[in-house]
């Protein structure tokens, strides 16, 4: 069987009671379940300013907001920039036009 639970806000947290009915009597027993829904992700994301030691990164609120705490965002991995010659050849093999067959 199923039961289809709509309508919740995300990032709440919820319990969630199930037991049996017989005519107008409920079990005795029952069982619960808890969980937290997803919260919803930040809106719109920009990089409003940058240099060689910072950033400046502004978002919008989710929508809708529902319940979170805080915001985390991911470290970033450093990207190793490419040697003089390196530059060289990748723009280089980019020019190339594909050769024509003669007829």
């Amino acid at each position: 069987m199923t039961f289809a639970l709509k309508n919740l806000t995300p990032g709440a947290s919820c319990e969630l009671q199930l037991y049996t009915v017989y005519e107008t009597k409920e079990s005795d027993a029952y069982i619960t379940v808890l969980f937290t829904t997803r919260p919803n992700a930040p809106g719109r994301f920009i990089m409003w300013y940058r240099n060689e030691t910072a950033i400046l990164a502004l978002w919008h609120r989710p929508h809708p907001a529902g319940i979170y705490s805080h915001y985390q965002g991911v470290q970033p991995i450093p990207v190793v920039p490419l040697r003089q010659e390196e530059r060289l050849a990748a723009n280089s093999r980019r020019r190339r036009r594909p050769s024509r067959g003669h007829l």
